[in-house]
């Protein structure tokens, strides 16, 4: 099985996608590589795709980082440096989607 279906198996499932956008890449325009920006994992990006086409997905980043073009309309959480802080946003979308009481 190939590692797409093998995500998309799994994919499927899931009722309410949370994304983790983290700036562990750097990236820039090829006309102006003296620009680097603090970017999330293309990997990452290729799923936060897959999940763009539901209602019930959210961006969790922390830090400065440059947002993937082209996806607007998507939630967005930004969290500072704590588990529990991240765990308070998540249930905060959680709730607010009627996904839980």
């Amino acid at each position: 099985m190939f590692l797409f279906e093998k995500f998309e198996e799994h994919a499927t499932r899931v009722g309410y996608a949370f994304v983790l956008l983290t700036p562990d890449d750097v990236g820039c325009k090829k006309s102006n590589n003296n620009s680097l920006r603090p970017r999330a994992r293309q990997n990452v990006i290729l799923e936060l795709g897959y999940f763009m086409g539901r209602e019930r997905v959210c961006c969790l980043y922390k830090g400065e980082l440059e947002y993937p073009s082209d996806i607007a309309g998507i939630s967005y959480y930004r969290y500072q440096n704590t588990v529990d802080e991240c765990h308070r946003g998540i249930m905060k979308k959680l709730k607010k989607a009627k996904y839980i009481s």
